[in-house]
């Protein structure tokens, strides 16, 4: 697995682990609180994967940035085939967003060798 790939595995993980959380908050006097402090907490938790995500794009960007057009484009083939195999996974859900983020790292290979090789 190279570089990129390993960065979207991450970026894959926090979204389905972010993504699929759900906090259901029913405050009343009693818990009111409790309930405020796990809000606090969940907001803290997905600033800090929004945090990470961001970070893991623009590491993704300076690699991108650093690749030759051969290698774009065959990073980029090789992005859309990830892609294209998620996607045939229909029976189970998370996979379509797998198969989406490697369709976006194959696009953000697509830009830039259309941006600096033609």
């Amino acid at each position: 697995m190279n570089f990129g790939m390993k960065k979207v595995s991450l970026i894959f993980a926090l979204t389905a682990i972010f993504g699929s959380l759900q906090v259901i908050v029913t405050m009343d006097n009693s818990d009111a609180q409790t309930a405020q402090e796990i809000l606090n907490e969940v907001n803290g938790l997905y600033d800090e994967a929004n945090d990470l995500i961001n970070y893991t794009l623009q590491e993704e960007q300076k690699h991108i940035s650093s690749l030759s057009c051969q290698q774009l484009l065959s990073e980029l083939t090789d992005y859309k085939k990830a892609g294209d195999y998620w996607a045939s996974q229909v029976n189970i859900p998370h996979y379509a967003s797998r198969a989406e983020g490697y369709y976006a790292s194959a696009e953000r290979r697509r830009t830039a060798y259309l941006k600096n090789c033609l």
